[in-house]
């Protein structure tokens, strides 16, 4: 077969892989390891062989790779190298490889066209699970009980989806809603029912995981996109959003409790966080310019706390930024606001500049912008960039976002 052939048939392979990676990432690490792998032996295989078209790298990559490189030094200059080196490829290896594979399949006409109901069966269905859990303290499909919220007055349960930790579910479901936004408010009759139920039905998971990370995330996304939209559906939206807040506070034990502390820096949980974060800030200014190195914190954090103290866990800092700032020092910091800045820089592109045509490939961009946008919120509290399934998951998120907005119709090259 031709490559012109095999190029012609290829869309319809593509599609599925891209869909069966979507939905994956929501069932645990293993199936979303395999296809990320899949996608991108695919991926090279097609490029040496002309089935897949060959792009010009974004600012983005070179940015990424420039982190990525400089953390490698970071884990050579470290006090135990392999162990760092080893650390490095353990966290982010898959997720590079389904970041690879997305970013040069979807380019291939027609590769998108099974994403959207992937994105929002699995969101839907882990999302389900995950109120079931919930309400019933139980997961059913792997016939486990679930742990309640630790050091609450009002005991409730921590929903994990098909996952194996509160926070990677609520992480995920976060990413899932943001995702599918701009698709979602496109839709119009009978199709806008259905796509808004399942929106409703992904937004309750991520409220009742009582995580204070993925509600920032996904709060501080929602206000920009609505800047974005009519002033009209803007301001009826906010308002919507505080009556929403303002029920769920009066009504919920849970979520008031959890509200009230999460202000409250006397509790144990915040104070573990405080000392964390200061142990943190100490190994980065001992080290400023290539940190303790990856895989290197919670040895070092050992020696600089309070060996009294009885930490819930000490395997992270709680905060992207601080980690990133204790294990690779400023630069690795400065080289992360950097791709941040790339994505902002795209998404004005996508938001602003570009005429809105609400085409799929625009819509699609869009959402994976404000995923990206919700994590680098949510990691402010939290250490996403060490959760395993969350980086897959945005591997393939930014990956497909910066395929499409290659597409000369949005504004590419």
């Amino acid at each position: 077969m031709t490559a012109k052939a095999h190029s012609a048939k290829t869309p319809w392979l593509t599609a599925a892989w891209l869909a069966a990676f979507a939905f994956s990432i929501v069932t645990g690490i293993f199936l979303a390891q395999v296809f990320a792998g899949i996608g991108f032996l695919v991926a090279v295989i097609g490029l040496f062989n002309g089935w897949t078209p060959r792009s010009k790298l974004t600012p983005t990559h070179y940015l990424i790779a420039a982190l990525l490189l400089w953390l490698v030094i970071a884990a050579i200059a470290s006090p135990d190298p392999m162990d760092s080196l080893n650390f490095l490829q353990t966290k982010f290896l898959v997720a590079l490889l389904g970041f690879y594979a997305a970013y040069h399949l979807v380019q291939q006409h027609g590769a998108i066209r099974w994403l959207i109901p992937a994105l929002m069966i699995a969101g839907v269905f882990s999302a389900l699970n995950g109120i079931v859990q919930y309400f019933t303290g139980t997961d059913f499909l792997y016939g486990q009980f679930i742990e309640t919220m630790p050091d609450e007055v009002v005991p409730f349960y921590l929903p994990v989806g098909l996952l194996n930790m509160a926070l990677t579910f609520a992480g995920m479901q976060m990413l899932f809603f943001l995702a599918l936004l701009p698709w979602a408010v496109k839709q119009r009759k009978a199709q806008a029912f259905w796509a808004w139920a399942g929106m409703v039905i992904i937004l309750l998971s991520v409220v009742l995981a009582f995580r204070r990370g993925p509600w920032m995330g996904l709060a501080g996304m929602l206000v920009l996109f609505l800047l974005t939209r009519n002033k009209k559906v803007a301001i009826i939206s906010l308002i919507a959003g505080v009556v929403l807040i303002a029920g769920l506070f009066t009504f919920s034990d849970g979520f008031r409790t959890r509200i009230l502390d999460a202000a409250n820096l006397s509790t144990h949980s915040e104070q573990d966080r405080v000392l964390m974060w200061q142990a943190s800030l100490e190994m980065g200014q001992e080290n400023p310019v290539t940190g303790v190195g990856p895989g290197q914190w919670r040895t070092q954090a050992e020696q600089r706390v309070d060996p009294n103290h009885d930490f819930v866990s000490l395997a992270h800092p709680h905060s992207d930024p601080l980690w990133l700032l204790s294990v690779s020092g400023y630069p690795g910091l400065i080289l992360m606001l950097l791709v941040v800045g790339s994505v902002v820089v795209l998404g004005v592109r996508l938001f602003w500049l570009t005429p809105d045509h609400g085409d799929l490939p625009s819509l699609l961009a869009q959402g994976g912008v404000l995923g990206f946008g919700g994590l680098v919120i949510a990691g402010l509290t939290q250490c996403y960039l060490l959760d395993g399934e969350i980086m897959i998951a945005m591997g393939l998120f930014l990956g497909y976002t910066l395929g499409l907005s290659r597409k000369p119709d949005l504004g590419g090259r």
